[in-house]
């Protein structure tokens, strides 16, 4: 039996452990640095988003803080002018009187009716005299040669 060289055994193990340990373990390596990188742009993004979001958040409230003083002031000047037409209101006192005349005059509202009605027709028959005349016009001088 031979015996083995103990540097030799050294000297197999470390070149399995250069040919096959350290190689997957270079790759592990690289793919948790490849992992840790992806997963800090990922965190950046994130970031970005989450800023935006907050701006977008805060410039809503100011918005909202603004529309609630408006609608304060809104409501606190129509109490105001409320209560002085209150006031105006109080001190009026209204008077209503009616005239319950039933004898209504129907012959005079007829005549009054009939006469619109015959002034509308003479003006009426007015407008079309004047215009049968002026296409009269027009054709005459249309066939008459000059």
């Amino acid at each position: 039996m031979e015996s083995w060289d103990p540097r030799l055994i050294l000297l197999y193990h470390l070149r399995h452990w250069l040919n096959c340990v350290l190689p997957c373990s270079n790759s592990r390596y690289e793919d948790e640095i490849n992992k840790r990188t992806a997963a800090e742009n990922e965190f950046v993004t994130l970031k970005k988003d989450v800023d935006a979001a907050y701006m977008n958040k805060v410039e809503l409230q100011a918005k909202v803080d603004a529309l609630t003083d408006e609608i304060n002031f809104t409501r606190a000047l129509y109490d105001a002018e409320l209560a002085q037409m209150q006031t105006h209101v109080s001190d009026t006192s209204v008077v209503l009187s009616m005239d319950n005349n039933r004898n209504l005059d129907l012959d005079s509202i007829i005549a009054e009716v009939k006469a619109q009605y015959e002034e509308i027709a003479q003006r009426s028959r007015a407008e079309a005299e004047s215009w049968y005349q002026s296409k009269v016009s027009l054709e005459l001088t249309a066939v008459s040669p000059t």
